[in-house]
């Protein structure tokens, strides 16, 4: 049964690096880049933001 699941699991792997990847140019640095601006500002507003509204009660 445990097989079966990890089998499972790779398909889904697999899947996801397919879907992504198969862009040309999609795992080039600019864009590389540009997602980790994104992410990383996106938790650094929430962390800001959870912040302000922890200390203005």
């Amino acid at each position: 049964m445990l097989k079966r699941i990890w089998e499972g699991v790779l398909v889904i792997v697999a899947d996801l690096k397919l879907g992504m990847t198969k862009r040309d140019g999609a795992d080039s640095p600019v864009w590389i880049g540009l997602s980790t601006v994104i992410i990383l500002g996106a938790i650094g507003y929430l962390v800001i933001w959870a912040t302000r509204l922890a200390y203005l009660f």
